[in-house]
């Protein structure tokens, strides 16, 4: 016997599939189905990339180191990225520089106007990164600067070539009119369809109040070697050598040309792979192709089987609440004696940009003395050479505190030293934040009860008297 459908069930369900198609629709861009469509029209060469813009992209510290990414030092998802870039593009455009190839210094979306038809007929590109804006408000209006970037974007559409748009980084003195020209550039990406890189939102959101190298807390770094991500003209992107290639959300936040060429290499290969092969967009698409990304949280650590050890000197489980980071109570331990006097050479600061500097210039042996004072960290600090003693000038441990309560570029931790021989040394100062240290000695109480302990993996040890 047949049985009857209930007009009802069916409705909903019929309801029901309806919203489920509807959410998985929605969740892939409106660039998605119209960069296929170009690649479509089959008039490109394969493998064919160019790189239109001003001197931000013409700078070799754009796009060509991305044909040597060390592999082995970079994170999953940069690896992956590479290997689907290399083996899409020709090798040589990633050198592609000079006006005849689509860059050139001072330039704007006017100029590449006129001379885009040449480009696309001489190399046959089937994507093209662009970005304008910089020169083009400086020179004239925002008004203008839209129309001419909107007919760049459609006369390359209308040849065939897949466009990725980005915005302009910000630029000192110039915010109000930065901020109008990103949203026209936002408009054109919504109404043409086309990929949108926001660089300029990423920039604010790891830097938002110093990302511009001309302020005087980087007056003392050499040209570009400001760690913040616009240089020291307030103009163009940084690319301090310590940055260069770190793929980290330290370097990406203290290297503006690594930042862009990150944001570039997740961007093409999402468009190689949703365009060009065929497959869906990946989750992640809305951080590095969409409006005004947010910088992704860090992912939570697991706790270990040495985090839920009993500390010995408090009694108390070192992964119970409270953060991990407590001190443990140590006025079980006999009074000591004041620290010495520092050895070794000295270099004494009262900035948070000497801090930094001072972190990269330190040699082996040496003491970094702060003045007092609350040092308010807008990035993580690392220590890489070895035996090196951090503290403050006075003595007073009360006095000196390094807070990376404020840090928010996105990592677990803010306080990184990289050794494997000599600890380092921590004095007579207050850390705020997490840290991540396998070989140190931590020295934090007042000049008159000294103490010391290390920290291994997030896990407080056993101290002992200094």
């Amino acid at each position: 016997m047949r049985r009857s459908i209930d007009p009802n069930r069916w409705i909903l369900f019929s309801l029901a599939l309806l919203t489920v198609t509807s959410v998985v629709q929605a969740a892939v861009p409106d660039w998605v189905p119209a960069m296929r469509r170009v690649r479509a029209m089959q008039l490109g060469e394969p493998g064919v990339v160019m790189n239109i813009g001003d001197s931000i992209t013409y700078s070799m510290a754009y796009f060509a180191p991305l044909q040597h990414v060390n592999h082995s030092d970079a994170p999953p998802a940069v690896q992956k990225a590479i290997r689907t870039l290399d083996d899409f593009i020709q090798p040589d455009c990633y050198r592609w520089k000079g006006p005849d190839k689509g860059n050139a210094s001072g330039q704007t979306a006017q100029w590449a106007l006129g001379s885009v038809d040449d480009w696309i007929d001489q190399f046959h590109p089937q994507i093209a990164i662009v970005m304008f804006g910089t020169n083009d408000i400086r020179q004239g209006s925002v008004a203008d600067h839209e129309k001419n970037l909107r007919q760049l974007v459609e006369r390359c559409i209308a040849r065939g070539v897949v466009v990725i748009l980005t915005t302009i980084p910000p630029m000192h003195g110039f915010d109000e009119k930065v901020a109008l020209a990103v949203s026209a550039q936002h408009r054109i990406a919504r109404e043409c369809s086309v990929p949108l890189i926001d660089l300029h939102a990423q920039i604010l959101n790891r830097r938002p109040h110093d990302w511009d190298g001309s302020l005087p807390a980087f007056e003392q770094y050499a040209p570009w070697q400001a760690p913040t991500l616009v240089s020291h003209d307030g103009v163009h992107l940084s690319n301090p050598d310590v940055w260069r290639q770190t793929f980290t959300p330290e370097g990406l936040a203290r290297n503006g040309n690594t930042l862009r060429n990150y944001l570039t290499l997740r961007a093409c290969a999402e468009v190689i792979d949703v365009v060009f092969r065929g497959k869906m967009p990946e989750e992640t698409t809305e951080i590095i192709l969409g409006p005004n990304p947010q910088v992704p949280e860090p992912e939570e650590e697991e706790e270990t089987e040495e985090a839920a050890e009993t500390d010995p000197a408090s009694g108390e489980n070192a992964g119970s609440s409270g953060s991990r980071s407590e001190l443990p109570d140590f006025r079980w331990l006999p009074e000591a004696h004041p620290l010495p006097e520092p050895t070794g050479p000295v270099i004494r600061t009262h900035t948070v940009a000497g801090i930094d500097a001072a972190a990269e210039s330190v040699p082996r042996g040496g003491t970094i003395l702060l003045d007092d004072g609350h040092y308010a960290m807008q990035n993580s600090l690392h220590l890489r050479t070895a035996d090196v003693t951090l503290r403050s000038a006075s003595g007073d441990r009360d006095a000196v505190v390094l807070d990376f309560s404020t840090h928010a570029i996105g990592a677990t931790h803010h306080l990184f030293l990289a050794t494997n021989s000599a600890p380092q040394k921590f004095r007579i100062l207050r850390i705020m934040g997490g840290t991540n240290c396998t070989n140190c000695v931590f020295t934090p109480s007042t000049s008159t009860r000294p103490t010391t302990w290390t920290k291994s993996r997030s896990v407080w040890k056993r101290p002992w008297r200094t």
